[in-house]
């Protein structure tokens, strides 16, 4: 068996994929990733839609791949997101889009609050940063770590403090917004980044780090399993072992050699490989 990715080069951003420097600044020990190419001219016609945007969206002027990655202590709905903004003049006038996105998009009307909460944004150490609280039956954090005031206000016992920062060409996003702060401080250099356990000599599409895996896997399903529920014997007694195989595995990076892919239109398979790293 080979494994290998079907692409059409014509169809990546600047009809090239190297999301390298995307590791560098996501935080280490991240329990899965996925670098992936987008097709930002079509998220840009989707946000030209929302009621509040006009053309000066400029998202299809990104031509940054897209790296996405899961961490232990985090909801599977709750990933960081990264990529990065094109060298432009009009970098104001971008931010500003994003920022008018983001307030369009993110959360709903609140049942109690009776509306979406607003957003706050602050500046830290050159980054600035949005964030909106939105109620959620399994978000990342509990109420009891709001004020009294805006507690009483969430539609749900818990809730995602959704996040996005932006700090030189480089834009984190999270419903978890403790995962953008945990990716700015690799940016002042006061973490270490996920690049420092990897090989970069080539192109990774995924990354695998077997311990953190199998910690984020168990607490998703412990998460969604009623303590008194048969389930709990099948989870002790079938997957928790396998859970201590993949703990104990490693760490795993797939990585494609794009380099021989012709500059027409057709679609080609390249080759994936996997290293381990024990």
């Amino acid at each position: 068996w080979q494994q290998a990715l079907a692409i059409k080069r014509s169809l990546l951003p600047n009809q090239d994929w190297n999301g390298n420097d995307l590791f560098a600044h996501m935080p280490h020990n991240a329990a899965f990733c996925a670098n992936a190419p987008i097709q930002w001219n079509s998220v840009n016609q989707q946000a030209k839609k929302l009621p509040t945007t006009t053309d000066a969206v400029g998202l299809g002027q990104f031509n940054s791949p897209v790296l996405a990655c899961w961490y232990a202590g985090s909801p599977a709905a709750a990933p960081l997101f990264l990529t990065k903004l094109p060298k432009t003049e009009q970098r104001e006038a971008q931010l500003a889009a994003l920022q008018q996105v983001f307030s369009d998009v993110i959360g709903a009307k609140e049942y109690t609050h009776k509306q979406r909460f607003a957003v706050s944004r602050t500046e830290e150490n050159g980054a600035s940063i949005s964030e909106r609280i939105v109620s959620a039956r399994y978000g990342s954090h509990d109420m009891d770590s709001l004020p009294a005031n805006t507690a009483k206000e969430l539609s749900a016992e818990h809730y995602f403090p959704v996040r996005y920062a932006v700090s030189g060409d480089y834009v984190w996003f999270s419903p978890n917004g403790d995962l953008v702060e945990q990716a700015l401080a690799v940016g002042s250099q006061q973490a270490p980044a996920l690049s420092e356990q990897m090989n970069l000599q080539g192109k990774p599409l995924l990354w695998l780090n077997g311990a953190e895996l199998a910690k984020w896997l168990q607490q998703q399903t412990s998460a969604v399993i009623s303590d008194d529920s048969d389930m709990r014997i099948v989870l002790s007694q079938r997957f928790t072992p396998k859970l201590r195989l993949i703990s104990s595995s490693g760490s795993w990076q797939a990585q494609a050699d794009a380099s021989g892919l012709n500059n027409d239109n057709t679609t080609q398979w390249i080759p994936v490989t996997w290293q381990h790293q024990p």
